[in-house]
């Protein structure tokens, strides 16, 4: 049975198999394609090169870092990329696609272009409230060396908990899927916003963006 991939960033899979080994290695400095993933669209969606290129890039990924789990990440060195397992909610809101899932006491909210989603769509539009500026969080989160406050961690927990409760994966109504993602940051977990979803015992966000989602 063939993979069935709900998501495939063509932006960042081609820009990665185009480097080196050696460029992986330093390429948190050097992600062109950081505030950029919020355009684009895929070329071909039956493209079984980009799906070799994924393959190929992931084993060099894999072969030159160690890739934890999302839940795993602790510290102030986090890794470039992380992978990821488990169900997950999906929503495409705001033109962006937005994936919500958690693990032990660590939630994770991946942001990516809407453009490189495959298959039917995600629920879409109205889960997340303009006044929360989901843009204006994201442009935040990946400009260097910003330190995240109060009100930036507690706009990222509520986008992350509208996700979670938007898909309805509290129903067990939503597929499990698995990928790797690029590192971006992490910021405390909002006690309020977590415990409106039952999650309390959630402390903190994981943000990153997908190179791929694909069901389990």
């Amino acid at each position: 049975m063939p993979d069935i991939y709900l998501y495939l960033s063509e932006a960042k899979i081609k820009q990665l198999a185009e480097t080196s080994p050696q460029f992986i290695r330093g390429i948190a400095a050097n992600l062109t394609f950081k505030l950029p993933l919020l355009e684009g669209s895929l070329s071909g969606k039956n493209d079984g090169r980009l799906i070799s290129e994924l393959q190929r890039v992931e084993k060099s990924i894999r072969r030159e870092d160690v890739v934890p789990s999302f839940s795993e990440i602790v510290g102030h060195q986090p890794p470039r990329f992380f992978s990821f397992y488990g169900s997950a909610g999906r929503m495409i809101d705001h033109q962006v696609f937005w994936l919500a899932m958690h693990g032990r006491s660590t939630a994770l909210l991946l942001v990516g272009s809407s453009g490189y989603v495959l298959g039917s769509p995600p629920s879409e539009g109205g889960g997340i409230s303009p006044s929360a500026d989901p843009i204006g969080a994201l442009q935040t989160i990946f400009k260097e060396n910003m330190p995240p406050d109060e009100s930036l961690a507690s706009r990222l927990s509520y986008i992350w908990q509208a996700t979670y409760e938007k898909s309805e994966i509290t129903e067990g109504t939503v597929p499990s899927v698995e990928g790797l993602a690029l590192f971006v940051r992490s910021v405390p977990a909002d006690e309020f916003q977590m415990d409106r979803v039952n999650c309390k015992d959630l402390k903190k966000v994981i943000i990153g963006t997908p190179l791929y989602v694909r069901q389990v």
